[in-house]
């Protein structure tokens, strides 16, 4: 068995970089889509609400005197 030469090494490691890279660039637009299909919205990257708990929010704010 022969073992692979440096110069392709390099090239796995680039490749793998290039699909964690872009693998991680799409994983915000998949959890957004996925949570949107399951009628939630994501809040900040960590939570979520569902739209139904927006809404509301977003009416109780809006009808909340301002001071």
């Amino acid at each position: 068995m022969q073992a692979w030469p440096a110069g392709a090494w390099v090239a796995l490691l680039l490749a793998e970089l290039v699909l964690r890279v872009g693998a991680a660039r799409q994983a915000g637009r998949w959890r957004s889509a996925a949570l949107q299909r399951a009628g939630w919205q994501a809040v900040t990257r960590l939570r979520a609400i569902s739209v139904a708990d927006a809404v509301t929010t977003a009416q109780i704010r809006a009808s909340r005197p301002r001071r």
